[in-house]
C-alpha cells in the first residue's frame, strides 16, 4: 500500500501541472511517509525483528 502510494504520487507530480490535483501529490507522499512510519514502528514494537 505504501508503495502504490508513492507510485501514485510519482506519476501525478510527473505530469503537467493542474491547478484541481496541485495538493494531491504532497498529501499522497505524506500519507505514504505516516503508513511507512506506521509498519516500522509496529514490527519495532512486536519485537518479531529479533
Amino acid at each position: 500500500m505504501v508503495g502504490s502510494l508513492i507510485m501514485g504520487a510519482a506519476i501525478i507530480s510527473a505530469q503537467e501541472p493542474v491547478a484541481q490535483v496541485a495538493w494531491v501529490s504532497p498529501v499522497l507522499f505524506a500519507a505514504a511517509s505516516l503508513l511507512g512510519l506506521w509498519l516500522i514502528v509496529s514490527i519495532i514494537r512486536s519485537s518479531r525483528l529479533r
